[in-house]
């Protein structure tokens, strides 16, 4: 039976309770998540700043491995 004059029984607010719960839960979690995946370039050693540089274009092949020796030495 349907109430339209505001008479909830316990159900409805334990329904409430329960998805505000799981909202701010998945939204925390959410927020965690994203939190954690990110890497920071602090956290990359020289080696791996170069291979991405050379992945996205902005070194030659030259100038990777010219830096790479310089790096080993």
């Amino acid at each position: 039976m349907m109430y339209w004059n505001g008479e909830w029984n316990w159900g409805a607010w334990v329904g409430m309770t329960v998805m505000m719960v799981v909202f701010w839960g998945a939204l925390a979690w959410g927020l965690v998540s994203l939190a954690r995946g990110q890497r920071h370039p602090s956290d990359l050693t020289a080696q791996q700043i170069l291979d991405a540089r050379l992945a996205r274009g902005e070194i030659t092949i030259d100038e990777f491995k010219s830096l790479s020796a310089a790096l080993r030495s």
